[in-house]
């Protein structure tokens, strides 16, 4: 039995939420393996083709592929209505635009 294309993008899309909540509970003990599961999502979106959602692309720096702690290895601020994310590792930003609502 053969997978849709669909069904594919569905299994691809759990596997790597799962991925994301692994390397949050996992970081304290061992960061570095945190790391190898956001490298792993990140090549689970690649080969199959999906898009991240906004807070699993605040989960990881683009630079360096790790996974970003606030507090721990990433700084996040505040300024002129966008959210920069700080590497500590890679020294690498991140910019999210603050929507407001009207």
């Amino acid at each position: 039995m053969r997978t849709t294309k669909q069904q594919q993008k569905k299994i691809a899309k759990e596997h790597i939420e799962t991925l994301f909540k692994q390397a949050k509970e996992i970081f304290k003990e061992d960061p570095k393996l945190s790391d190898r599961y956001v490298k792993m999502a990140l090549r689970v979106r690649d080969k199959i083709k999906v898009r991240l959602t906004k807070e699993q692309k605040a989960l990881f720096c683009k630079e360096c592929h790790s996974f970003l702690m606030p507090g721990k290895n990433c700084i996040i601020r505040t300024k002129n209505k966008m959210m920069l994310y700080h590497c500590q590792k890679c020294k690498g930003i991140r910019r999210f635009v603050i929507r407001t609502k009207k």
